[in-house]
């Protein structure tokens, strides 16, 4: 009985931080604007939410007119734990139609890996953008609406229990898991200063409110 309310305890105070890890890598950070076939782009930027940040990289590639990869690699850092490696990658697809904004799909899958915390999950979108360019020169609005997939694993080590020397209860290590899915709801704006910089801001919600910004080169 000991064991299990100690096991509890944990499982309520992990459970919070393992959710908020839904927010691995950056965001859209994009419009649906697909990348020319062999262009390439990276960008860095940054995601911050009550007890979550990510810092790190993307990079990506057009592979034809409508299709594209992208991958991110950064730190994710959780209230209450240590920092650890994040990593993030999909695809993305043009959709063709006759409309005055642009639309795309994208899918991504994304793990972290942080102390004794596994997490695993994957993400599907719809995005549309617009050019706003003949109102502020060089900006542009996106939005998304989608799902997120999350999956958790953590093995909690249980101390032995001992009264005055005495050990009454052997410790042991016991394994959790956990998944969810929630709904992805995220907007954003892009300034294109030339060609080849730019720079954006984003705000998402997924299970928590997520703001997040940065800047990408064209190569």
């Amino acid at each position: 009985m000991l064991k299990k309310l100690f096991v509890v305890g944990v499982l309520a105070c992990i459970t919070a931080t393992a959710v908020m890890a839904q927010g691995i890598g950056l965001q859209i950070a994009d419009t649906a604007v697909p990348l020319a076939i062999g262009q390439a782009r990276v960008t860095g930027g940054f995601v911050v939410a009550d007890e979550v940040a990510f810092i790190g990289g993307r990079a990506a590639l057009g592979l034809s007119e409508a299709v594209g990869v992208f991958a991110d690699v950064g730190m994710l850092d959780v209230d209450g734990a240590d920092s650890g490696p994040a990593l993030q990658g999909g695809l993305t697809f043009a959709i063709p139609a006759a409309v005055p904004v642009d639309l795309s799909v994208r899918g991504t899958l994304f793990s972290a890996f942080i102390e004794d915390v596994d997490v695993f999950g994957f993400s599907i979108a719809g995005v549309m953008s617009g050019d706003l360019g003949q109102i502020v020169p060089g900006m542009s609005v996106f939005g998304a609406v989608g799902l997120v997939y999350t999956s958790w694993e953590i093995d909690v080590e249980i101390p032995n229990l001992e009264i005055n020397g005495l050990v009454i209860l052997e410790g042991s290590t016991e394994s959790f898991s956990e998944d969810e899915t929630d709904p992805l709801i995220s907007g954003g704006v892009l300034f294109e200063f030339n060609e080849v910089f730019s720079v954006y801001a984003e705000i998402s919600h997924i299970d928590d409110i997520l703001f997040g910004a940065g800047a990408r080169l064209n190569l």
